[in-house]
């Protein structure tokens, strides 16, 4: 397993971005062991919860979502704190369904602790970039210190963010994409979503 570690200079503040897992498990398949397409990004949490679950050695078939494989994560969806596969193929959908369900038992990626962080998180950036768009004539004129106090704040908590995937994927285009249109500090290479 190789960890990710990211120093920041600014802060000096040590960042664990994720790690290089095995997606068909070593135990499982010793033939995969140092094939690059088995090798996938994991953040940290995910790659200890993970169990020996993602692999069905009978059927050589990998049973959760490979995050890295961008024909699988087209069909997933996001809504109200959960995960869902959003496909018109009915046999796909069965399909990706089955490898949602087992990578949500495996990673506890729809437990009610994860599911009520992204609520709030998505709260906290509706309700932060929508101030920030209505309010920043007003602020500018009477108090620019407070503008960009809740503006640097803002990217802050972006910046920092557990969620960054979904932040890019989802929020990105729902709510910061307008905020990004009037004002110049925000995009998505100052936010570090870029990929």
């Amino acid at each position: 397993m190789v960890v990710i570690v990211v120093m920041k200079k600014k802060t000096n503040k040590i960042d664990f971005l994720g790690q290089v897992d095995h997606l068909i498990p070593k135990s499982k398949s010793a033939e995969h062991v140092y094939s690059w397409r088995n090798y996938i990004w994991s953040c940290t949490n995910c790659n200890k919860k993970k169990s020996e679950e993602g692999y069905d050695v009978d059927k050589k078939e990998i049973t959760i979502l490979n995050p890295c494989d961008s024909e699988e994560m087209k069909f997933v969806d996001y809504k109200k704190g959960n995960y869902f596969i959003n496909c018109k193929d009915v046999f796909l959908k069965n399909k990706l369904d089955s490898k949602l369900n087992v990578t949500i038992e495996s990673t506890r990626l729809n437990h009610d602790v994860y599911i009520k962080q992204r609520n709030n998180l998505e709260t906290d950036i509706k309700t932060t970039t929508e101030a920030l768009i209505t309010e920043k004539d007003a602020f500018e004129k009477n108090i620019p210190n407070r503008y960009y106090e809740i503006l640097n704040n803002f990217i802050e908590k972006i910046k920092n963010s557990d969620y960054k995937l979904l932040i890019r994927d989802v929020f990105y285009k729902e709510y910061i994409a307008k905020l990004e249109a009037i004002e110049p500090q925000i995009n998505q290479k100052s936010l570090e979503l870029e990929v």
